[in-house]
């Protein structure tokens, strides 16, 4: 469940949990973990690209300390491309983002400045869509093919 809350607003939702929001946390970095386990299945098999989930980035969001939950780390992911030159990241955004179950920034040579994955579905049933900043219409699910002109290929 998504939390919306505006302490000046006057009729927003009533604070969830410590664990509620400790709930929410893990499944944000489980269902980031399933997508980057897709994400290195749809790579290309022999053509050189490698993975690092080894950094993260940090969680401090507001929801997080209203609730006096303590600051955690959300996983990331680089694709190396053959050329060391070139890589592609996923760095998570924020899970209480507006009209999202998440959010996550792109960075790399094909996905331009600002491109941006966001979850649509529920905790159980990810929808990743993938879009350009501040263009949610243009919002497509994001899969095999998605993934692939992310690596600068035709799919």
């Amino acid at each position: 469940m998504a939390y919306v809350y505006d302490p000046d607003d006057g009729v927003s939702d009533p604070l969830p949990t410590a664990e509620e929001v400790r709930a929410r946390v893990r499944n944000w970095k489980a269902r980031l973990n399933a997508l980057y386990d897709r994400i290195e299945d749809w790579l290309p098999a022999d053509r050189g690209f490698a993975v690092n989930r080894s950094l993260g980035q940090p969680m401090a969001e507001p929801l997080m300390r209203m609730t006096g939950v303590d600051r955690d780390v959300a996983p990331i992911l680089v694709v190396r491309f053959p050329d060391p030159d070139r890589r592609l990241g996923l760095t998570p955004d924020g899970l209480w983002v507006y009209g999202t179950n998440g959010r996550l920034h792109v960075s790399g040579p094909v996905a331009g400045r600002r491109t941006y994955l966001i979850d649509v579905g529920s905790d159980d049933r990810p929808d990743w869509r993938i879009y350009p900043y501040r263009d949610t219409r243009r919002a497509v699910p994001f899969d095999r093919n998605e993934f692939r002109t992310l690596l600068g290929e035709v799919p």
